[in-house]
């Protein structure tokens, strides 16, 4: 009797045990799937703005291939009207950084 009696117990204390660990498990996937549903957004949000920071550089890059630069190949990048010169550094950088905040 006193077999059967300890045979129960350390069954109940194995089949609790078990439940714990299934149910901290459960908790564990839990917070596992909501971590990755968030991930997964901040990855579409960063692939958007990755995608509109490439059509700047694109749309920056028709821009100067559109703008005739005769002056810069006559003479040196000085020639530039300091105005030009000085728009055309503040896009490059603007990109650069957007593109570094990327990386």
């Amino acid at each position: 009797m006193d077999t059967q009696l300890s045979d129960k117990n350390t069954l109940d204390t194995s089949l609790n045990a078990l439940w714990e660990r299934a149910r901290a498990a459960v908790e564990l996937i839990g917070r596992l799937r909501e971590e990755n549903r968030v991930l997964e957004g901040r990855i579409h949000d960063l692939e958007q703005r990755l995608q509109t920071v490439q059509q700047q550089f694109r749309d920056v890059q028709e821009q100067l291939k559109a703008q005739p630069l005769q002056h810069v190949t006559q003479g040196s990048p000085e020639s530039l009207h300091n105005g030009d010169l000085e728009v055309l550094k503040g896009r490059v950088k603007e990109i650069l950084a957007k593109l570094d905040a990327y990386l």
